[in-house]
């Protein structure tokens, strides 16, 4: 499990260093890349000046917030004042039985014991995983990043098989009810037992189920990789290394170096 982040999860005076994995997978999305038509080669973005077609660097001390057509500029030391007094973790609110209404979740993540956690930190872990079996907990948390805005997002902590479970919910909107058509008791009926015709049982329904878009696509990708005009190899310019841990980097790095001597050997 890859975790996106590094945060602590915070009650009273307890301060327990966790990673926050997310739940969802997107082992169904299909990502393009752009090529250049001059050297088919990987496209670089640079970032223009509106104004003056002036090139400007990747990172920028001014930043704006767009209401309608105008533009308000903030600096750091704007951004920093609002995010004063939000810290990056998860702080619990409080603890609750079932039946707290959750309106709407819109996101899901795990939280297992962080790298630096020590023998303590994860017997702490057990005893909040212990505890969130009869209770569950609302909290605040923030995924702050680098000169960024501090969105503090509304959580539930729950206990499944897995571990510590975090749902990111939100407060739901107040909608214009859609008027009410009248029925008969004869259409009713006659609909329901459509619906009854038509019903699908749980998981074993979604692990059977297909997207024929993605296979489709696969198949595609297994053909070209058998004519040798059709694969050529991208070098990238440079190499990031990323600031987390080193060996997963190296890993990553030769995964990527294999992947070029197959792409190679079909040639």
């Amino acid at each position: 499990m890859k975790a996106i982040s590094s945060l602590y999860l915070e009650f009273k005076s307890i301060s327990l260093p966790v990673s926050i994995v997310p739940c969802g997978t997107t082992e169904n999305h299909i990502n393009l890349v752009g090529l250049s038509e001059c050297c088919q080669s990987n496209r670089k973005m640079r970032f223009i000046c509106a104004s003056c077609s002036h090139e400007l660097p990747f990172k920028t001390s001014l930043k704006a917030y767009k209401l309608g057509k105008e533009l308000i500029k903030l600096t750091d030391e704007d951004i920093n004042k609002v995010n004063e007094g939000i810290s990056k973790g998860i702080q619990i609110l409080g603890f609750f039985k079932d039946g707290f209404n959750i309106e709407q979740v819109i996101k899901s993540y795990l939280l297992i014991p962080d790298k630096k956690a020590t023998l303590k930190h994860k017997k702490i872990y057990q005893l909040f995983r212990n505890a969130l079996k009869d209770y569950s907990a609302l909290c605040l948390f923030s995924l702050r990043t680098t000169n960024a805005l501090n969105s503090l997002h509304i959580g539930i902590l729950k206990t499944i098989p897995e571990g510590i479970s975090l749902l990111e919910i939100i407060k739901k909107r107040d909608l214009e009810p859609v008027l009410s058509e009248n029925t008969t008791n004869d259409e009713n009926n006659l609909f329901l037992n459509l619906v009854s015709n038509n019903r699908i049982y749980g998981s074993d329904e979604l692990n059977k189920l297909t997207l024929s878009n993605i296979e489709k696509f696969n198949q595609l990708i297994e053909q070209k990789l058998k004519n040798p005009n059709e694969v050529f190899i991208v070098e990238a310019t440079t190499t990031e290394i990323k600031n987390t841990d080193l060996l997963s980097d190296l890993i990553e790095l030769n995964e990527k170096e294999l992947k070029k001597e197959a792409i190679k050997n079909v040639n």
